[in-house]
C-alpha cells in the first residue's frame, strides 16, 4: 500500500515536471528521455526481456533496435515483446513500422507526428540516424496542450509568443495599453471615413434603386465572418505544419471561393424570388464570391505581414482586417451593381 501511495503521488509530480520542461524548451533536444531499452537486431527475445527487468528506465513502451554504430534500425513495441511465444527468436523479427523524428524538428511537429500515428513514444535520431532517445507520451501531450493554449490566447488578443507581450498583458498601465491599441483603432476610424466617402460616390445610383442598399450590411457581415473563421483555422495550421505562406494562401483562397459560391447561390435564388430582379441577385451573388475569396486570403496574410514588420498582430489584425475587408466588400458590391443593374 505504501508503494502504491508513493507511485500515485509521484505521478502528478512527474506531470508537473514535464509541463515545466515543455514551457521552457525550444528544441526537442531538451525534452528527450535518454534511458530507453535498446537491443541489437539478433538479440534473443528472452535476453531482451530479462535485460529490462530492474532497469531504471525513463520509459518502457518501446525497445529501440540499434546497430553496432548506434544507428536506429527499428522499433519494437513492448507489448509485442511480452506477447512473443518463441523466446529464442531474434528480437529484430518483432520490429514494426514506427515514426521517427530528427533532433532538429520542432516540438510542435514531433507532437503532431505522434498524434497522427497514434504512438505512445517517439524515437529521436541525429542527422546521421544515431538513436538519441525518445519523447514520452506526457511530454507529447503537454506540447500539444501548450500550443493549443497559446494559439487560443493569441487569437483572442491575450498573448503573443514573446515574454514582453505577456508582461504587457499583465503589467502595462491603461495609458500604455492606450498607446498600443489607439493607432490601430484610429486607422479603423480613417477607413470608416473612406467607406462613407465610397458610399457617397454611389449616392445617385442608390437614389434610383434604394433596394441596392438593402444588401450592403449582409455582404459586409458575411465577408467579415469568413475572414474571422480563416484567422482562427489558419493559426493552428501555420503553427503545427510550418508550411510556406504561399501554400496556405492558395488553399484558403480556394476555400473562400467555395464558401462564396455556396453563399452566392443561396443569395441568387433568394433575391430573385423575393425581389424579382435577377440582375440585382446576380450582383449580390458575384460580390459574395469575390468578397469571400478576398477575406480568406487577407485573413491569412495580414497577421503574418504585421508580425514580419515587427507589430503585434493581436492589436493590429482585428481593426485593420475589419476595415479593409469592409472597404473591399462595399467596393466589390457597388462595382457589380454598376456593371449589372444600372
Amino acid at each position: 500500500m505504501a508503494d502504491a501511495n508513493a507511485q500515485s503521488s509521484a505521478a502528478p509530480t512527474a506531470s508537473r515536471e514535464a509541463t515545466s520542461a515543455v514551457r521552457s524548451a525550444r528544441r526537442i533536444h531538451d525534452l528527450i528521455a535518454r534511458k530507453v531499452p535498446t537491443a541489437a537486431p539478433d538479440d534473443p527475445i528472452c535476453q531482451v526481456r530479462s535485460g529490462m527487468v530492474g532497469g531504471a528506465w525513463d520509459l518502457v513502451e518501446v525497445v529501440a533496435i540499434t546497430g553496432e554504430d548506434g544507428r536506429l534500425a527499428g522499433v519494437v513495441d513492448t507489448r509485442d515483446l511480452l506477447a512473443a511465444a518463441d523466446s529464442a527468436q531474434a528480437v529484430g523479427a518483432l520490429m514494426c513500422p514506427w515514426p521517427v523524428v530528427d533532433i532538429e524538428s520542432t516540438p510542435e511537429r514531433t507532437a503532431l507526428a505522434a498524434h497522427r500515428h497514434n504512438v505512445p513514444a517517439l524515437p529521436v535520431v541525429d542527422s546521421g540516424g544515431v538513436f538519441l532517445g525518445c519523447l514520452r507520451a506526457e511530454i507529447l501531450m503537454d506540447i500539444l496542450w501548450q500550443e493549443h493554449a497559446e494559439d487560443l490566447h493569441r487569437f483572442a488578443g491575450l498573448q503573443r509568443e514573446t515574454r514582453g507581450a505577456r508582461r504587457a498583458f499583465l503589467l502595462d498601465s491603461p495609458l500604455q495599453r492606450l498607446r498600443e491599441r489607439a493607432p490601430w483603432l484610429l486607422a479603423g476610424a480613417l477607413g470608416s471615413m473612406l467607406a462613407t466617402s465610397l458610399m457617397a460616390s454611389f449616392e445617385a445610383a442608390l437614389a434610383v434603386n434604394v433596394s441596392i442598399a438593402f444588401f450592403i450590411p449582409a455582404i459586409v457581415y458575411l465577408a467579415d465572418a469568413v475572414g474571422t473563421q480563416t484567422e482562427a483555422i489558419a493559426v493552428r495550421g501555420l503553427t503545427l505544419e510550418h508550411r510556406a505562406l504561399g501554400h496556405v494562401v492558395v488553399r484558403e483562397a480556394a476555400t473562400g471561393l467555395l464558401i462564396g459560391i455556396l453563399l452566392g447561390l443561396i443569395a441568387l435564388l433568394g433575391i430573385t424570388f423575393a425581389f424579382g430582379s435577377s440582375e440585382l441577385a446576380l450582383a449580390v451573388a458575384l460580390a459574395l464570391v469575390a468578397a469571400s475569396a478576398f477575406a480568406s486570403v487577407f485573413g491569412v496574410t495580414l497577421p503574418w505581414l504585421l508580425d514580419r514588420a515587427g507589430f503585434d498582430p493581436a492589436f493590429g489584425a482585428g481593426p485593420l482586417a475589419t476595415i479593409v475587408q469592409d472597404l473591399a466588400s462595399i467596393l466589390l458590391y457597388l462595382s457589380m451593381v454598376q456593371w449589372l443593374v444600372l
